[in-house]
């Protein structure tokens, strides 16, 4: 990268603004909904939220995001692909220049990974806290299937070529195993980062040791 990548043509310079006068940075919460109950999960999960936001509106909000030029328009929820509207929303996204960072729990079938790889998202980040059938149906509360399916999700991203990144929250459940999950990781010739972070004292928590005080 030369120098010429930092300069700002003498044309665009504004030496009389004190302030920015758009945004620059936009983030949508499109829901609350997941398909997993985490135990160290932060959010309520009492509540059961879709954005109420129309598509057609969202659309133009995008479009004049790109329009001005702002830096990022990204999304968080819940989860990315429980929004009825999602592949309308990445597709207009995509369309107008941003690359949000997609990060999902949900197994995601071949069909809708090629679609992704269409519409021409790079990278996406899946969250897996192991892959010990037991320790994940005790730290999600999901279905005996569901590590066969977020396995064979990884497996399906990586043959497509997305750039991947996970994500692991360490707890009493999982500690035990994290190697062999960094092992099983490290076979997956596009995994780009992984993090793995401690799980805190949430909301969930506090209503789970008064509801036990009752």
């Amino acid at each position: 990268m030369s120098i010429d990548s930092f300069l700002i043509p003498q044309k665009e310079l504004d030496l009389e603004s004190w302030r920015l006068n758009y945004p620059l940075d936009a983030l949508l919460m499109i829901n609350t909904r997941c398909v997993t109950d985490c135990v160290y999960c932060y959010a309520d999960r009492q509540l059961d939220i879709d954005c109420k936001i129309p598509i057609n509106r969202l659309t133009e909000f995008i479009r004049e995001a790109g329009e001005l030029g702002m830096r990022s328009f990204d999304i968080t929820g819940g989860e990315f692909f429980r929004y009825k509207h999602w592949e309308t929303l990445l597709q207009e996204l995509l369309a107008n220049g941003f690359s949000p960072y997609i990060s999902t729990k949900f197994p995601i079938d071949p069909e809708t990974i090629i679609k992704l790889k269409d519409f021409g998202l790079k990278k996406i980040q899946v969250s897996i806290d192991s892959i010990v059938k037991g320790e994940l149906m005790q730290m999600l509360d999901v279905p005996e299937n569901y590590l066969n399916k977020l396995l064979e999700t990884l497996h399906c991203l990586d043959d497509n070529g997305f750039e991947i990144h996970t994500n692991t929250q360490l707890t009493k459940y999982n500690q035990d195993n994290i190697d062999g999950l960094l092992d099983f990781l490290l076979t997956l010739k596009n995994i780009k980062r992984v993090v793995i972070g401690t799980a805190g004292f949430s909301f969930n928590n506090l209503l789970f040791a008064h509801r036990r005080q009752r």
